[in-house]
């Protein structure tokens, strides 16, 4: 099957037009055929143009109620298009003003959505940790012990520098002892040199 052309609007009122023309051509014609032998025809003459004269009229008459009609159709149809377009526009503005407020609405449980995840997730924390009351009791344990333990380190610190102090104590008796042996040693080679009978005494004695 063919597509048919486009109809233009412009080419069929043209026509119309053209049409009707031709029609007053035609009436008139026949108007000054009818007139023509009524002055100069005969009755049967004048009858049968006059006949053909009434059929144009009527012919006429009838082209014109039914253009009238074609124009009321259309002139409803317009207002029917109007209405339908202007409808068609009310429900776009409605649907566009729906959608923003879907949007902004959308836009709110997001971000209700979001606070809520948020807090779900700081609950989720606080219920990780122990209790406020147990977290101070096991501060103040912790206080406590490290109480016993500075203590405990006090008493550490004492007991090491009292080593420390008798330690020096006793490396200092060690060395004064030994300088004293020391001086002793000196003291006694020095007495034997100058005295020789105390050298020579301990020989006569195992000779009898």
């Amino acid at each position: 099957t063919k597509n048919m052309p486009p109809v233009d609007d412009d080419a069929v009122i043209r026509q119309r037009l053209l049409a009707k023309e031709s029609s007053i051509k035609l009436m008139t014609k026949q108007f000054l055929q009818f007139t023509e032998k009524a002055l100069n025809g005969s009755a049967e003459d004048c009858t049968s143009a006059f006949a053909l004269l009434s059929k144009s009229l009527h012919l006429y008459e009838f082209s014109m109620s039914k253009a009238s009609i074609i124009a009321d159709t259309n002139a409803r149809e317009i207002t029917n298009y109007t209405a339908f377009h202007e409808e068609i526009a009310q429900s776009v503005d409605r649907t566009e003003q729906d959608i923003k407020r879907l949007k902004t609405q959308l836009d709110k449980e997001r971000v209700h959505r979001q606070h809520k995840e948020e807090y779900a997730a700081v609950v989720k924390m606080i219920n990780a940790h122990p209790p406020r009351e147990k977290t101070i009791a096991e501060i103040e344990a912790l206080k406590e012990e490290i109480k016993t333990l500075e203590s405990h380190a006090q008493v550490s610190t004492a007991q090491l520098d009292l080593k420390r102090k008798q330690f020096q104590l006793l490396m200092h008796c060690i060395h004064e002892l030994q300088r004293t042996l020391e001086q002793e040693g000196v003291e006694e080679e020095n007495s034997k040199h100058s005295d020789p009978m105390a050298v020579d005494a301990p020989a006569t004695t195992t000779s009898t």
